[in-house]
């Protein structure tokens, strides 16, 4: 239970946070490049501070791979955000919702990719997606 508080609820509130600053850093003139890589030095000074403290050093050629390919996907998906922001004006407000349909293509490679088909409730996980999709639609139409 810890662990989805930490890593859903906690994560949605810093990520909701974020969205607004991504938002005030485009509304003030920042100019994509610049921005992308105050974002990158910003995530890797905290991941030095992350790998100081914790004190742990695992890794593998997999398991590298994987992170820099996550990476890769993040910064693409950050950098259409910033577009969206910076070059159409778009309204956090509205933007925010779609981008956050991500969920449903998580779930979905979940699944698969991971085997977690057999521990899911579709009865209650169909319903859901159904709800997300709907959410995304109606706040982006607001």
């Amino acid at each position: 239970m810890l662990g989805l508080l930490i890593g859903g609820v906690g994560a949605a509130f810093l990520f909701g946070l974020s969205g607004v600053m991504q938002k005030a850093s485009m509304s003030r003139g920042i100019s994509l490049g610049p921005y992308m890589v105050t974002v990158g030095i910003t995530i890797a000074l905290v991941g030095v501070l992350t790998w100081v403290v914790t004190r742990e050093s695992h890794f593998n050629g997999g398991s590298l791979g994987a992170s820099s390919l996550f990476a890769l996907l993040w910064a693409l998906g950050t950098l259409a955000v910033a577009v969206a922001l910076k070059r159409f004006d778009a309204p956090i407000s509205q933007l925010t919702p779609l981008y956050n349909m991500n969920t449903l293509v998580a779930v979905v490679l979940g699944l698969f990719v991971f085997s977690e088909l057999g521990s899911i409730d579709l009865k209650q996980l169909v319903p859901g997606a159904v709800l997300i999709i709907a959410g995304g639609i109606l706040c982006a139409r607001a």
